[in-house]
């Protein structure tokens, strides 16, 4: 995704929150929300299953590869992803540029009750938190590259409020170094087992993904925790290009506790199939 792409992106998010808001109020969803079943610990569930914790995505479409899988049922994918090992699921609620819906998260829910679910779009007001919450979310997505610091540690703020746990994406060591003071002040307050660091290994300019970049910020924030004296074991998670069972190792001994994996799982064969070999090896290989 360019940065070019982001900005049409966090447009488009402008005027979908307009008229999300004309229908159904801020107070509405509040309502909702407390009426949606209990949200389950996304982060603990990651920190639990490690060394291979896996946050598996439900993906129809992208903005770089297009359409992955124009049959892609969301429901059985899902419960496939929960048969063979998932420890999470992601799902694509972004309609325009990932042929997602709010609604797949809605019966996702419904059909696999016992496994976090985080929902996978642009956050960037008050009202998609809420909206998260009262479809059933366990977990939101929360991107740096796409929030000014401000507005990020009021969603935090909000997001905890509202009993969400929040994955948050850096791509490069800028926003590393942004966010890091953010995750550190979480860390030290009662909601520390609700934050999750995601490192996106997909380059914004160029599409290109390349493992290196979760290795290295992983290792310049080693070095940034070890300077503060900070042994806070908040989890980590490398997102995207992830293929192989190597890479899973790979990532694991750098520091990685979980792992988002979609288009790899998704783009031929069974999901459910594909994740569980991916698994078993990646254990084989570990042992």
């Amino acid at each position: 995704m360019s940065e070019t792409i982001l900005h049409e992106i966090l447009q488009q998010k402008s005027k979908e929150l307009e008229l999300a808001q004309a229908k159904v109020s801020l107070d509405e969803l509040k309502m909702q929300a407390t009426k949606a079943p209990l949200a389950l610990g996304f982060a603990n569930a990651l920190l639990t299953a490690a060394p291979f914790g896996i946050i598996a995505e439900i993906k129809r479409a992208s903005p770089s590869k297009g359409v992955l899988r124009a049959d892609l049922d969301p429901v059985q994918t899902a419960k496939e992803f929960v048969n063979a090992g998932a420890t999470c699921l992601s799902i694509l609620t972004d309609e325009k540029f990932f042929q997602g819906s709010l609604d797949y998260l809605k019966a996702i829910k419904a059909a696999c009750p016992e496994i976090p679910l985080l929902r996978k779009d642009f956050t960037t007001s008050t009202y998609h938190v809420w909206e998260a919450r009262a479809a059933g979310a366990d977990a939101i997505l929360l991107i740096a590259a796409a929030l000014p610091e401000d507005s990020l540690r009021e969603l935090l703020t909000e997001s905890f409020q509202a009993g969400l746990d929040v994955l948050l994406e850096v791509h490069n060591e800028e926003e590393l170094l942004m966010v890091y003071e953010t995750i550190s002040l979480v860390e030290r307050s009662k909601y520390a087992n609700q934050v999750v660091l995601g490192i996106n290994n997909r380059d914004l300019k160029t599409f290109e993904t390349d493992l290196k970049v979760s290795q290295e910020l992983l290792s310049q924030l080693k070095l940034l925790k070890n300077a503060r004296g900070d042994e806070s074991a908040t989890v980590c998670v490398s997102e995207s290009g992830i293929r192989t069972a190597s890479d899973l190792v790979a990532l694991s001994k750098s520091g990685a506790q979980a792992f988002l994996i979609g288009e790899s799982l998704i783009a031929q064969g069974s999901p459910g199939e594909n994740l569980r070999h991916l698994l078993e090896e990646a254990k084989k290989q570990l042992s």
